[in-house]
């Protein structure tokens, strides 16, 4: 009745004659609108067809009534799912998409490093707050996919970084046990400890994409490649906006998928029979071990001049100033210097690896110490309680 009047008074109509010979079934219409507020009939690609009609007639330019921007967010994020989830088994050629653009504000924040003493460009991380959709689609896109990494075994067992069950005191033990059964048997063993620089802030779209192809189904790449392509910054600073800018390298940091991309980036690193590969996210170790010094550091440069080409094929870079080679051994001699993009590493007496201090003879002596001062200056935060000047420590002996 409501649109009869409206469509009267548009047309400015003054015969209504024809409104007072219409007749309604006014029970019949309150039985159906009850119905409907308890049951979905229209379900699959119907009920996405309706909520893309409804998206259409939702108009932006207001923000009152139900055209809300979270409502509008919802509406957008259930035809994605319906056309995602519902329409995964179809051929690929009847398989529709929906692209997602993705905006997101990011907002520099400051992290001062020891070695930084006045702040800079590079003393900046960018910080991007999503909305609650996005994280909440991400996190069950990732459940979705995880079944085909493990099923394929594409993540390499000597990756240890964003993984269950593999935490960074177990990849530590297998360095050591390394160099310790090096050591056990009067060997040489030369290790090369390399630093991927900005492992996140530099990655190739297309590299990642074609590996994702190859890998994944049509329907979950042409998700991925709308996740990284269609994206979108916008820098605020205090109350000031930049305007747009599309994101053409990177991977949105924050995101669940960042871990699992950045592994399937790192997937395919070479490795030879003769060494042993040590990897957590962007620190990489290559060990190798004889009982000749020259032949334990040709092995090494082999692996790592086809590491080199590797990193240049997919447009990664090595901090040459972080890499450095140290030589475990308990002799006098030590194993030659190996080079990596026409430089050669460094070779300092002692390596911290993985919050572990390494020396050349694997004496501990300085893990033992850091580990006796950080328990000094935990100790001295109880002096409170358990000293003697304490008002508890009476309680305590007692």
């Amino acid at each position: 009745m409501a649109a009869a009047v409206f469509y009267i008074i548009k047309n400015n109509i003054s015969d209504l004659g024809w409104l007072n010979s219409v007749h309604i079934n006014l029970p019949a219409v309150n039985l159906r609108a009850t119905v409907l507020q308890s049951r979905r009939s229209v379900k699959n690609e119907w009920q996405a067809a309706w909520l893309l009609r409804a998206v259409t007639c939702i108009d932006l330019t207001t923000l009152g009534g139900d055209d809300t921007r979270s409502n509008v967010a919802r509406l957008c994020a259930k035809v994605t799912f319906m056309y995602m989830f519902n329409h995964h088994n179809q051929p690929k050629h009847q398989q529709p998409f929906c692209v997602v653009v993705v905006f997101c504000d990011v907002m520099p924040c400051m992290i001062m490093a020891s070695w930084d003493v006045t702040p800079c460009s590079r003393s900046y991380r960018p910080i991007s707050l999503l909305p609650v959709l996005s994280k909440l689609f991400e996190k069950l896109f990732l459940t979705r996919i995880k079944p085909t990494l493990q099923e394929k075994s594409i993540i390499p067992d000597h990756q240890f970084g964003f993984r269950q069950k593999h935490a960074t005191i177990e990849q530590a033990h297998r360095i050591t046990n390394v160099t310790h059964n090096a050591l056990e048997s009067n060997k040489y063993c030369t290790a090369a400890f390399l630093d991927i620089s900005q492992v996140f802030d530099k990655v190739w779209h297309e590299g990642v994409l074609y590996k994702i192809k190859t890998i994944f189904s049509d329907s979950i790449y042409k998700v991925l490649k709308s996740y990284l392509e269609s994206r979108y910054i916008l820098i605020k600073y205090r109350e000031e906006y930049t305007s747009l800018y599309p994101v053409l390298s990177g991977l949105p940091q924050g995101s669940v998928l960042v871990p699992l991309l950045d592994l399937l980036c790192t997937a395919d690193l070479p490795t030879t029979t003769d060494s042993t590969t040590a990897t957590f996210t962007d620190n990489t170790a290559v060990l190798t071990a004889h009982e000749d010094p020259a032949i334990t550091t040709h092995r090494l440069q082999t692996n790592l001049n086809e590491i080199q080409l590797w990193l240049k094929k997919w447009h990664m870079k090595v901090n040459e100033t972080k890499s450095v080679q140290v030589t475990f051994t308990l002799k006098q001699n030590t194993c030659p210097h190996v080079q990596l993009n026409n430089k050669q590493l460094t070779k300092p007496e002692e390596i911290k690896c993985l919050r572990i201090n390494l020396d050349q003879k694997l004496t501990w002596r300085k893990c033992k110490s850091t580990t006796r001062k950080q328990l000094d200056i935990e100790l001295r935060k109880l002096y409170w309680i358990i000293g003697r000047k304490s008002s508890y420590h009476w309680k305590i002996n007692y």
